[in-house]
């Protein structure tokens, strides 16, 4: 019987144990992901695969029926087929290319006038430009490519405050235990300045970044690697949405059900909490959560719930 084993890391860090047997004589297949069966077949003699979802990223097997009559076997991840994870690959790709596009058209059309400011309007003028890429992650291949050849860790932390009725966010990059950048980012609809891991952003939110040490107006944040105090202040808001929301359980019932999402699955999905009653598909979403087995089990476990 051939044995596979295989280790997949997720984009929160969080690593997924996928195995494979198939038989020799018989060519039934079983495929496990976690512990948990996924896929299982009969009789297959040639080459085939099969697909099946970690998280929101379309993972497959295949299994390639070689000369001689053996088989070779492979794990791949399919970042073509429209799911809503690729989507979100391809919208993200496009906009860099259209921003690009656009930058480089600006550039050419505008310097000649560029070339007569002095040197702190111009280092100005780049310092806003980086600065807004930055927060958005649309910085340009040639700026990527330093931050990840030449770029320094840092700490990013936000301070949020409210403006003629805005809500505003500041930010501040430190390194060696000195503020070297500050910027500025706002909610052009003036609400609630949302992050691309579906969270808002609050008061003292500190993620880590990097920047150019030679020229730290080119710098990036990174919203998926919040710091522990940013996480806790994701599950107090959670837990309070869900009590909330939900007045009928037992006041202890929320708090256990954020601790379990985390420890199950990662703190990307208490936003599913916080954003459940947001549309049909969002409340779908958080059933389906309570109702896992894993994060009711562990509720039962850790606090005596049902």
């Amino acid at each position: 019987m051939a044995q596979m084993n295989w280790v997949y890391l997720d984009n929160a860090g969080k690593s997924h144990r996928v195995g494979m047997y198939h038989g020799n004589k018989t060519g039934h297949v079983l495929i496990y992901c976690d512990l948990k069966v996924v896929q299982v077949d009969f009789s297959v003699k040639e080459t085939t695969y099969y697909s099946f979802f970690i998280e929101e990223e379309l993972c497959e097997v295949h299994l390639v029926r070689e000369k001689g009559g053996w088989f070779g076997y492979e794990f791949k991840i399919n970042k073509d087929v429209d799911t809503p994870l690729n989507q979100r690959r391809k919208s993200v790709l496009l906009m860099e290319r259209k921003q690009f596009a656009i930058g480089i058209g600006i550039m050419l059309l505008f310097l000649a006038a560029l070339l007569v400011f002095n040197r702190y309007q111009k280092q100005k003028r780049i310092t806003a430009s980086t600065s807004e890429r930055s927060i958005l992650g649309l910085l340009n291949p040639n700026q990527v490519f330093q931050l990840q050849q030449r770029g320094l860790p840092c700490a990013v932390t936000f301070v949020t405050l409210e403006e003629n009725g805005r809500p505003i966010a500041y930010y501040k990059i430190k390194a060696a235990d000195s503020t070297i950048l500050n910027g500025k980012v706002e909610n052009p609809d003036g609400g609630k300045i949302y992050l691309p891991s579906g969270f808002a952003l609050a008061d003292q939110h500190t993620f880590k970044g990097q920047y150019l040490p030679e020229n730290p107006i080119v710098h990036r944040v990174n919203f998926y690697a919040p710091d522990t105090t940013t996480i806790k202040g994701y599950m107090r808001e959670a837990i309070q949405i869900d009590q909330l929301l939900h007045p009928e359980k037992n006041a202890e019932y929320s708090r256990c059900l954020a601790e379990a999402v985390i420890l199950n699955r990662n703190w990307q999905s208490l936003v599913t909490m916080i954003h459940q009653n947001d549309s049909p598909d969002a409340k779908n979403n958080y059933l389906r959560l309570v109702r896992d087995p894993d994060i009711a089990r562990m509720i039962k476990i850790n606090c005596g719930l049902e």
